[in-house]
């Protein structure tokens, strides 16, 4: 009984110290970084780079790209570079990315690397 309770605070404190690490977001839920060379690393860098022909074909899945430049180019274009961003891990597709500077939250939908949709809300 005393080694379940030890194993059980160890694990709290654990999972405390990661969240302390990088912490609780109330926008995104857990802020983390994105995994070293993966697609999420890249789209995340991908947000802090100039909105122009060239960035939506390097990062937009090519089916999605006339809907999405009709649909997102003018709100890119005024925001884009980002910098100083927080990463919400990856779910199923989707990942959350916050600019405190800015004030708005990204949702990045995405498949085989490529964003196929975004959700940009100010706050």
């Amino acid at each position: 009984m005393r080694s379940s309770a030890v194993v059980l605070l160890l694990l709290l404190l654990l999972g405390n110290l990661s969240a302390a690490q990088y912490g609780l977001d109330r926008d995104i839920g857990r802020v983390s970084s994105a995994l070293e060379h993966s697609s999420e690393e890249r789209l995340v860098r991908a947000f802090s780079e100039k909105y122009d022909q060239a960035w939506l074909e390097k990062y937009v899945q090519k089916d999605s790209r006339r809907e999405f430049s009709l649909q997102y180019s003018k709100s890119l274009l005024e925001i884009l570079p980002l910098s100083d961003l927080l990463y919400s891990g990856s779910e199923s597709g989707h990942f959350y990315l916050k600019s405190r500077e800015r004030r708005l939250v990204i949702t990045v939908f995405h498949e085989e690397g490529l964003i196929t949709s975004l959700g940009i809300t100010f706050y």
